[in-house]
């Protein structure tokens, strides 16, 4: 008695397809998307809204009053 399957599995040596290799999306691709994330990013700042005032980032007058004593106090952490 035979004990071979019928279908028997290909031969180790049979031709293999090559690894593909990893290609990079082209320039045209990459700002597409680089403006979508873009958009997103105005999209989602616009929905939450402005900052609060107690953030460093409420205004220009606001950061320009607070960052010399915010530079002053991190000096006198250091020393």
């Amino acid at each position: 008695m035979d004990t071979t399957p019928e279908t028997a599995a290909p031969p180790n040596d049979a031709p293999r397809e090559p690894p593909r290799t990893l290609r990079l999306p082209t320039a045209r691709a990459s700002a597409g998307l680089a403006a979508a994330m873009l958009a997103v990013g105005v999209l989602v700042g616009a929905a939450i809204g402005p900052a609060p005032d107690a953030s460093f980032a409420g205004g220009a007058a606001g950061i320009a009053q607070r960052l010399p004593l915010l530079l002053a106090s991190l000096a006198g952490r250091a020393q």
